[in-house]
C-alpha cells in the first residue's frame, strides 16, 4: 500500500469510522500514522464516532459510551495540536444511527472494515464487541469497488449530516466547515 507518494499538493483522503475510537486511538495507532507521514503530502483525515447523545444508540452499548467518546476527542485535540505543523488536518464527528462496520478508507483506494457484533436481548440490541478482524481491500481486487464505494458514500452522507461533538465544558470539538 503506496499512500503519501503521489503529488505533494494532491490531498490524501483518510476516512475513519469508529464506535468509540478506543481501539485506534488510544492504542496509539492512529497517532502513529500522523508520525510516518510523508512531510511533502497532505493529508485530509476525518473520523465518525457513534452520537451517546442519539436515542437510538444511547441504549445499545454500555453505560461508558460518553465518556469513552469524550476521551476520544480530548486524545484527538491533543494530538491535532501536537501535528498542527503537518501538512495534515483533523477533523471529527458524530453519528446518530447504530454501528454496523468500523472502516478505515485510504484515499478510495483501500479498506479496512470489521463488522460490528450484535445481540437480541430482553431490553433490545445490544453492541456487546467488535469483531477484532479487519478485512483489506484494495479498489483493484474483483468486487470490492462496489464495497468502497458503498464505504465512502455511506461515510459522506454522515459526515454531512452529523454534528460535533461537544465536550463537557460546552465547547465544540472541533468546528466544522
Amino acid at each position: 500500500m503506496k499512500l503519501g507518494g503521489a503529488d505533494p499538493g494532491h490531498p490524501h483522503i483518510v476516512r475513519i469510522w469508529l464506535a468509540t475510537g478506543e481501539t485506534i486511538i488510544w492504542k496509539g495507532y492512529l497517532e502513529h500514522f500522523f508520525q510516518v507521514l510523508n512531510p511533502k503530502a497532505r493529508f485530509d483525515v476525518r473520523i465518525l464516532m457513534i452520537d451517546p447523545q442519539s436515542p437510538m444508540i444511547g441504549a445499545c452499548g454500555p453505560e461508558n459510551w460518553t465518556e469513552q467518546v469524550m476521551e476520544s476527542c480530548k486524545r484527538l485535540s491533543d494530538m491535532r495540536m501536537r501535528y498542527q505543523r503537518k501538512r495534515a488536518t483533523l477533523e471529527w464527528r458524530t453519528y446518530k444511527c447504530p454501528p454496523m462496520i468500523r472502516a478505515v478508507l485510504l484515499n478510495e483506494e483501500y479498506l479496512l472494515f470489521g463488522f460490528m457484533l450484535w445481540f437480541e436481548e430482553q431490553h433490545g440490541m445490544q453492541l456487546h464487541n467488535q469483531n477484532r478482524s479487519y478485512i483489506y481491500m484494495s479498489r483493484r481486487q474483483r468486487g470490492a469497488e462496489q464495497f468502497i464505494d458503498f464505504v465512502k458514500n455511506w461515510f459522506d452522507h454522515e459526515w454531512e449530516s452529523s454534528r460535533d461533538v461537544v465536550s463537557p465544558t460546552g465547547r465544540s470539538e472541533p468546528t466544522t466547515n
